[in-house]
């Protein structure tokens, strides 16, 4: 007797909101623009020439829009011994042929191992860490500030994600630190009509997107697509329809917009590197069906932009593996779209 108005009462409460997010037609939406991430040093732990790689990127697959990691590791082995010479001849040629760049600042940057922090920091003191921290971004922002190719500033990478890689927790007050940091220097450097915008990445699937709405521009969000649950059941998240994340970004309007997907998967999911997987093996996981089918969920998704994560992999397996066929079909998909 009491069981059917409890289920009433929970249809009436779930419907709902179960309606507004998984029923609808979706549909193509071709105003999208498309842009890629480029890492060097994944390009190098794949065996390819990551500058080779990333001028086929911008000059075969036409693109003109890239999200580029600022590697603290990389560009401060010594501490004080600044060494911008990478990410200055990638925004360089990007400058070359009117292409635009987010650059990502901080210690979480796109890649494994998540978070790129230089070894000399082990030993420091919390606070002389994030002294270090904040003077590597000011470092990068003070030197790049007027560089034609800059878009955006993204702030840190998924920073909230702690399960992914070896990160060590950062404070949210910290974070906004550094978020304030990068629009004092372009206030001191840039007249207002200038200035860039502040991003942040944040996980599309496990995340309500609201985590420092109030001191972001714009905000980024990952979508996978498969994955390897508890790290070795592959998962495709087959339910959830493109529109979702649409709707979602509605729902978060009045506190952030607009929203972009920074990260949509255009690759295996591995929790190894892909040189240790065999390539059948990486092919059976993510192949051309997975292709095709991620790229007609892209242009789906109703998002102003979308930057495929992956770039470095496709040509890998054009140049080193001859298996050139995700690389073109990217190139002929890429060639009827918007990427500037």
């Amino acid at each position: 007797m009491t069981l059917r108005p409890l289920l009433i009462g929970l249809a009436v409460v779930l419907l709902p909101p179960l309606a507004y997010f998984f029923v609808g037609v979706s549909r193509v939406h071709p105003d999208t623009v498309y842009g890629v991430t480029w890492s060097m040093p994944y390009a190098e732990e794949l065996g390819i020439d990551g500058r080779a790689g990333f001028l086929a990127v911008l000059d075969d697959l036409g693109m003109r829009r890239v999200r580029i990691p600022s590697y603290w590791s990389r560009m401060e082995r010594e501490r004080g011994l600044i060494d911008t010479r990478e990410l200055q001849w990638q925004l360089d040629e990007l400058a070359k042929r009117n292409g635009k760049a987010i650059v990502v600042v901080g210690a979480t940057q796109p890649r494994w191992p998540e978070c790129w922090v230089p070894g000399w920091v082990e030993g420091l003191t919390q606070v002389q860490r994030e002294t270090a921290q904040l003077q590597h971004v000011r470092d990068v922002v003070g030197r790049f500030a007027r560089h034609p190719a800059i878009e955006m500033w993204q702030v840190e990478n998924e920073p909230g994600l702690l399960f992914f890689g070896n990160c060590k927790d950062q404070r949210p007050a910290f974070i906004r630190q550094e978020m304030q940091e990068v629009r004092n220097i372009e206030m001191q450097m840039l007249p207002e009509a200038e200035r860039h915008p502040v991003t942040l990445a944040d996980s599309g699937e496990l995340s309500t997107w609201l985590a420092y709405a109030r001191e972001l521009d714009t905000k980024g969000v990952s979508v996978y697509r498969k994955v390897l649950a508890f790290g070795t059941w592959p998962w495709r998240y087959w339910f959830i329809p493109p529109y979702f994340y649409a709707r979602k970004a509605a729902l978060v309007k009045p506190w952030i917009a607009p929203i972009y997907v920074s990260e949509f998967q255009m690759e295996p999911w591995a929790t190894k590197p892909l040189r240790d997987i065999p390539l059948e093996e990486q092919l059976a996981f993510f192949g051309m069906r997975e292709v095709r089918e991620n790229l007609a969920y892209a242009e789906r998704l109703g998002m102003h932009r979308v930057d495929f994560w992956g770039a470095e992999w496709w040509y890998w397996l054009k140049t080193k593996q001859e298996r050139p066929e995700i690389w073109q079909e990217m190139k002929r998909w890429l060639e009827t779209r918007k990427r500037e």
